[in-house]
C-alpha cells in the first residue's frame, strides 16, 4: 500500500469513527458474580456452620458475592462476626451494611470481593417503620483492568402482596438509573419474575437467567425463583450463562440455593 492510500484509508477510519452514533463496547472481559441468602449462617439441619457456606463459595471461586441475612456479632451468633469469618476463609475483601440492630449486633447484608473495594454506601429503603428496616448496599469495586462498577446487594420485604416491595422496588431504580458507572444488583427479592415488583425492575434492569428457571427456594426442594442478579439495560453486559448451586452441601447449608452468573464486560 502506498503512503499515500495508507494516509486516504486512515482519514476514512477517523471518519467513520468520528460519525459514529454509539459506543464501542468489547466484551472481553469475565466475571463470576453469586448471590446468596445464608441465614444467619444456619443450615435446614439447625446448625450455624460458616465453614460449609465457605466451601461452597471457595469452591466456584466468584468475584463477587451478594450476602444477604448476615450476623455481625449477635447472641444468636454467638458473638461472631459471620462476614468477617467469611471474608477470612475465602481470603476475599468484605464490607457489611447493617439493616437493624439485633440481639447485642447487627443483622444485614455483605459484600465479599476478590478486587479492591474503593468505596460503599448503604441505603435505607421506603417501607413500614413497624416492620424490618430493608437496605440496599453497594461497594465500588476495581477490576483487574480499571474498570469500575457498583455492586450492590439487597433484601426486599418478605410479607406476601406487600405494597412496600413495589415502593422499594421504585426506589431502587431511582438510585441507579443516573449511575455514571455500570451497575449490578444482586439478592433476595421475595418476588418471582411475573410479580409486580419484577415489572418495576425490569424497566431498568435485565435478569441475568431470563424470565424463567433458576428455582431457589426452598433449598431442599426449591419451587419458586426470588433470587436474582440484574445487570442493567444501558451497561450492555453480556450473560454467558447462569446457574443454581445444588447438591447436598448446598442443599444443607441454607434455606436458599445460591445463583451464580458469569458476566462478559
Amino acid at each position: 500500500m502506498t503512503k499515500k492510500a495508507f494516509r486516504i484509508l486512515a482519514g476514512l477510519s477517523i471518519l467513520f469513527l468520528s460519525t459514529f452514533s454509539g459506543p464501542i463496547f468489547c466484551h472481553d472481559q469475565q466475571m463470576l458474580v453469586m448471590t446468596y441468602n445464608i441465614h444467619h449462617g444456619e443450615g435446614t439441619d439447625h446448625v450455624i456452620d460458616l465453614e460449609r457456606l465457605a466451601r461452597i463459595i471457595k469452591k466456584y471461586d466468584p468475584d463477587l458475592v451478594a450476602l444477604q441475612e448476615v450476623d455481625k456479632v449477635t447472641e444468636r451468633s454467638l458473638g461472631v462476626d459471620q462476614l468477617a469469618e467469611l471474608g477470612r476463609i475465602t481470603q476475599m475483601e468484605t464490607k457489611f451494611g447493617k439493616a437493624i440492630d439485633y440481639k447485642g449486633g447487627a443483622y444485614g447484608q455483605g459484600i465479599l470481593s476478590r478486587h479492591p473495594i474503593l468505596a460503599h454506601q448503604v441505603y435505607e429503603l421506603p417501607g413500614d417503620p413497624n416492620i424490618e428496616t430493608r437496605i440496599v448496599m453497594e461497594s465500588t469495586i476495581d477490576l483487574p483492568d480499571k474498570t469500575r462498577i457498583r455492586f450492590a446487594t439487597t433484601h426486599l420485604h418478605y410479607i406476601q402482596d406487600s405494597k412496600d416491595r413495589l415502593l422499594q422496588a421504585a426506589a431502587i431504580n431511582d438510585i441507579y438509573r443516573k449511575s455514571e458507572v455500570p451497575v449490578i444488583l444482586a439478592g433476595d427479592l421475595n418476588a418471582v419474575p411475573e410479580s409486580e415488583t419484577l415489572q418495576i425492575l425490569d424497566e431498568l434492569w435485565i435478569q441475568s437467567s431470563g424470565s424463567g428457571g433458576g428455582l431457589t427456594y426452598p433449598s431442599w426442594d426449591p419451587d419458586r425463583k426470588i433470587d436474582y442478579i440484574l445487570i442493567r439495560r444501558q451497561d450492555h453486559w453480556n450473560v454467558v450463562k447462569t446457574r443454581i448451586v445444588g447438591g447436598n452441601l448446598a442443599e444443607k447449608a441454607s434455606d436458599h440455593l445460591p445463583l451464580l452468573a458469569e458476566l462478559l464486560y
